[in-house]
């Protein structure tokens, strides 16, 4: 994914080339005042320290407005804008602005429906909001009035790896627990990353243990079971460099022997869904591509 310079007058949105949207997202940062996250990801690209303008909604429309003046004015070049995407320097769920933030976006998508008329509504989150009533029910309407799209993280099967790879204080049993009361109600996209990581400080990066691997599929085909509504499935890896400089990416021939093997899982079991893979450049066709 490459990141264009910050756009509008307030600095809320960024216009990226993502590989999940397939081709220009517009992100929109809840944080311009600094990172905000409840997880701090071994993989995480966002630089600590960056500060700019303090969030507001007005500002956030005010941004918009002048995006969409710009795009109609033929700055995208005829490219299409793929999706707008409510993520950005933290956890998007921990902003107390973050309803206002998608009425705002929503009102911008009915005023101008020729930039953001055919653009999916996303929202990426790393799933700990979703266990908070108050969040969960603000997502819910969302989905029911604007078509938002909840992207939901998981990218550990088991508290161990879970620690090592998101290196967070939230209770793992407490964030699963909450995907699942979520999911059972209101459809998500499981997002999970999958990287090579170093976890001691004379090892080199490496692949995901076995069994955590094994833990990841059974905890996915276990929220399934238990009624979880997963639209689709989103394996990715990291595409540019983090700064703690202990994880990499994982090439493609990794990438697409667990994609094969995690859809034989699921097929076993009963559950036919969409299946999508990213390597560190671009989507993957794990079609054409030997397991």
């Amino acid at each position: 994914m490459s990141v264009d310079p910050i756009l509008g007058p307030r600095g809320f949105l960024y216009l990226a080339r993502s590989r999940r949207a397939g081709g220009l997202s517009l992100g929109i940062n809840l944080f311009g005042e600094g990172k905000r996250c409840n997880f701090d990801c071994a993989y995480c690209e966002v630089v600590e320290g960056k500060a700019g303008s303090l969030f507001s909604a007005w500002g956030l429309e005010e941004d918009l407005e002048a995006f969409a003046a710009s795009a109609s004015s033929g700055a995208l070049r005829g490219e299409p804008l793929r999706d707008i995407s409510i993520a950005g320097d933290g956890e998007p769920t921990l902003s107390p602005l973050l309803g206002e933030a998608i009425e705002a976006i929503a009102a911008a998508k009915t005023r101008h429906p020729q930039v953001f008329g055919q653009t999916a509504f996303v929202l990426i989150t790393n799933s700990t909001g979703l266990a908070v009533p108050e969040v969960a029910e603000l997502l819910e309407a969302a989905v029911r009035v604007h078509a938002l799209e909840v992207w939901a993280k998981l990218d550990a099967g088991s508290k161990s790896w879970f620690r090592s790879i998101d290196r967070s204080p939230i209770d793992f049993t407490t964030l699963l627990s909450g995907l699942e009361a979520f999911a059972q109600r209101t459809p998500v996209i499981i997002q999970s990353m999958f990287c090579a990581l170093a976890e001691g400080p004379d090892a080199g990066p490496s692949p995901p243990p076995a069994k955590e691997l094994d833990n990841w599929i059974d905890t996915l085909i276990g929220l399934l079971e238990r009624g979880a509504r997963v639209g689709g499935i989103q394996l990715y890896t990291q595409a540019r460099p983090a700064p703690l400089g202990i994880t990499a990416p994982l090439d493609d021939a990794w990438l697409t022997a667990f994609a094969h093997r995690v859809r034989s899982e699921l097929h076993r079991s009963g559950h036919a869904i969409p299946l999508r893979v990213y390597g560190s450049r671009s989507e993957l066709d794990i079609e054409s591509l030997a397991p």
